[in-house]
């Protein structure tokens, strides 16, 4: 477990001025620590997610128009602890964090780790906000109430999935049809993935769609490609098999849509091995080739720059675009980011800037350190600020200290590229229109 320590003072400590006290001059001191991935399988995230809350640590300690920055004049400060993504040291890295004094605490960035999380925020009576924990299944259990997140909800992602696949989807230039089978590949025993899963069970019931028994896959069997002796293993041989059941061919009333519910890497070896096989192909709107779909978590900018010969055509969904121009606020963060660290923000930083911003901004309320005691308080303190962030308005609804957020289908382009998918599908078929104009 190691602790990251980054500041822009000597202070180590995030004070709150003006507290009640025994003497004129005594402050109540609010250390924020933050349990992420650094390193491990999901440091792509926990370090996207650390990137972010730096630069809202910048923005909040860099005096404002007013000359006012910081937090109760002191320096808004980050504490870091390295969760090696397992859920044992997020665990120790919490209580590390609880025994230290820290009264807010921000983590995990998966649900697995943030449910191991929980029961030690509950037991301490600190508060915890995750930035991208989504599982509907961290409502339950004693103690929730201390319990916040920033993110919508699995529920919300995966029904704008089923959405979409709902809707009728262009197999020729002016010819709608709806995909008539679905197939789901799940990442088995991960509370996030599977969370996805039952939560489009619910909408596939709803939409009457025909639906085979999921497959549920291991991260240790996918391959990308056969093995050394030139064979699949017997996870893969199953996905590959029941997948090429799904390409239509010529018999379109067969045509069906593959859905793959898990993390950034799950998705980008499934798609090499599925490239590999022949089953998916980059041009729009091919009947032969299976359409594959993938919930935001590949929405990070390492699967944009690792899968990007391969991932072209995917379709999946997001919450922040980075190349919003008509936002301000988007533009800042972007133009930040690409200073500090080069390269474009992805869905996990914009997360980590929210959840900075809002807590540092609650925290400049007068009334917010007597709240740090009653979550129920805090919620209102956090509701008064009125934050719009950068993945939309955080306002907590009572029931489950949660937010409501919708997202938005888009589509992988060539190079790493993504583009909301009704303007790609506007863009191909009104070069299908110029194309047919100019044969005439």
């Amino acid at each position: 477990m190691k602790r990251i320590l980054i500041f822009t003072a000597v202070a180590v400590l995030l004070a709150l001025a003006g507290c009640p006290g025994n003497g004129p001059t005594e402050q109540r001191e609010v250390k924020i620590g933050a349990v992420l991935s650094l390193t491990g399988r999901y440091s792509e995230y926990g370090e996207s997610i650390r990137r972010g809350m730096e630069l809202a640590r910048e923005t909040i300690n860099t005096p404002d128009e007013d000359g006012l920055s910081g937090v109760g004049g002191r320096d808004f400060v980050i504490i870091y602890e390295d969760s090696g993504s397992t859920p044992e040291e997020a665990a120790a890295a919490m209580s590390e964090l609880v025994r230290d004094g820290a009264e807010i605490i921000v983590g995990a960035e998966t649900s697995n780790l943030t449910e191991a999380m929980i029961p030690i925020s509950a037991a301490n009576g600190v508060m915890l906000i995750s930035p991208s924990a989504s599982s509907p299944g961290l409502r339950s259990g004693n103690g929730d109430e201390f319990f916040f997140r920033i993110c919508p909800t699995d529920e919300s992602d995966a029904g704008s999935i089923a959405a979409e696949v709902r809707r009728a989807r262009a197999s020729f230039p002016f010819l709608k049809r709806p995909y008539m089978r679905v197939l789901v590949l799940v990442r088995r025993d991960n509370i996030y993935s599977e969370g996805l899963w039952r939560a489009f069970y619910v909408e596939l019931q709803r939409s009457h769609l025909r639906y085979e028994d999921p497959i549920y896959f291991s991260e240790e069997l996918l391959q990308a490609e056969p093995g050394e002796q030139g064979e699949y293993n017997e996870q893969m041989l199953e996905i590959l098999s029941r997948a090429r059941g799904f390409m239509p061919g010529d018999d379109l009333s067969n045509r069906g849509a593959v859905v793959i519910f898990g993390f950034a890497d799950d998705v980008e070896t499934l798609m090499r091995a599925f490239k590999r096989e022949g089953l998916v192909g980059a041009e729009p709107f091919q009947s032969e080739y299976l359409q594959l779909y993938a919930s935001a978590s590949v929405d990070t900018a390492e699967f944009f720059h690792n899968a990007a010969d391969v991932a072209e055509g995917l379709v999946f969904t997001r919450i922040f675009d980075p190349t919003d121009d008509e936002n301000p606020l988007v533009q800042r963060f972007v133009s930040a980011f690409r200073r500090s660290y080069g390269g474009e923000p992805d869905l996990y930083a914009a997360y980590g800037y929210d959840t900075a911003m809002l807590l540092a901004l609650t925290l400049r309320r007068e009334s917010a350190a007597d709240a740090l005691d009653d979550p129920r308080n805090f919620r209102i303190e956090m509701n008064a600020v009125r934050f719009d962030g950068l993945t939309g308005r955080v306002d907590f609804r009572q029931s489950n200290n949660e937010v409501v957020k919708s997202f938005d289908p888009y589509r992988m382009m060539e190079g790493g590229r993504a583009m909301l998918l009704t303007e790609y599908e506007a863009m191909v078929l009104r070069e299908r229109r110029e194309e047919m104009q100019h044969r005439q």
